[in-house]
């Protein structure tokens, strides 16, 4: 899939990470005195989890706006854009709306060729001109923020049996935004090859994944299965199709989580070389160390 950008890096996410009071030893940080665990902190028994989150989300906002400040001494304007979301943004402005406000993103990558395919843009002369426009910074523009709770992300890759409508309806259900929608899903329709067919996929970030899990996206789905199902054989009721082939793999290819989660990074803290079970999880702990030591 190409993936809509803006920009060389084009986005960067400070996430908090708050540790459950149950944690009590972190391998990770044995050098350090344990420093963030919550049994060594002398206000840990008097914080409680609101207060903790909200001093986690405070600390990442810092970082992020120091990564803006640092990257602005060595660039300029004409170079590169620095626009902040989130608790990094005195306004607290979301993702979204500072990419749809303020950059191209929502028509760049493949939602631009998915809605220039459809002609569902007005003006495509007009964006295509100022998306190559000469007067736009060298290296793009670049999002950098900390949003309220650590975002996870998650794929569903449709078979090339399932057409644009058909993507654009699973986006339709799992995006928060729209009326039944599993809330915290931002969810976009993406165009992507492949063995050369034409197929589509639903980018989906669950931003508050408390609320709206990944195991509600997987339900979700199988609604979407089931309809899609219904349809297609009430549309050939010829007999022509065998019904025991339209099923979940008939329409998607696969769903899957992307990237780390909140769960995963807490767990990998709490081990050690010897407990390790999992390539990523090996692959996560080795950069939580690199960056503790090395940093």
């Amino acid at each position: 899939t190409r993936h809509p950008t803006v920009g060389l890096i084009d986005h960067v996410s400070v996430m908090p990470l708050v540790l459950p009071p149950s944690i009590s030893q972190l391998p990770l940080y044995t050098p350090f005195g344990n420093s963030l665990s919550p049994s060594t902190s002398p206000t840990a028994e008097t914080e409680n989890v609101d207060q903790k989150k909200e001093k986690s989300v405070e600390a990442a906002a810092k970082v992020a706006r120091q990564i803006g400040d640092n990257l602005s001494q060595y660039t300029n304007s004409n170079s590169l854009e620095i626009f902040y979301y989130g608790r990094a943004c005195p306004k607290n402005t979301p993702l979204a709306t500072v990419r749809r406000e303020r950059t191209s993103y929502f028509n760049s990558g493949g939602i631009r060729k998915l809605q220039s395919d459809a002609s569902a843009i007005k003006n495509g002369d007009e964006v295509k001109e100022m998306n190559n426009s000469s007067s736009l910074p060298k290296f793009g523009s670049m999002t950098i923020g900390t949003p309220q709770n650590f975002v996870e992300n998650f794929n569903i890759c449709l078979t090339s049996k399932c057409t644009r409508s058909m993507a654009r309806m699973l986006t339709d259900m799992v995006r928060g935004r729209n009326a039944g929608g599993i809330v915290g899903v931002e969810a976009l329709t993406l165009p992507y090859y492949r063995a050369k067919e034409l197929c589509y996929e639903v980018a989906c970030n669950l931003t508050n994944p408390n609320l709206g899990k990944r195991e509600m996206i997987l339900e979700r789905i199988e609604v979407w299965v089931d309809l899609m199902r219904k349809q297609l054989l009430g549309e050939r009721s010829d007999g022509v199709i065998d019904e025991e082939k339209i099923n979940f793999d008939y329409f998607v290819q696969d769903a899957y989580r992307v990237g780390t989660t909140e769960v995963q990074c807490i767990d990998v803290l709490t081990m050690d070389d010897y407990t390790l079970n999992e390539d990523h999880d090996d692959e996560v702990f080795g950069k939580f160390k690199k960056l503790l030591y090395d940093g």
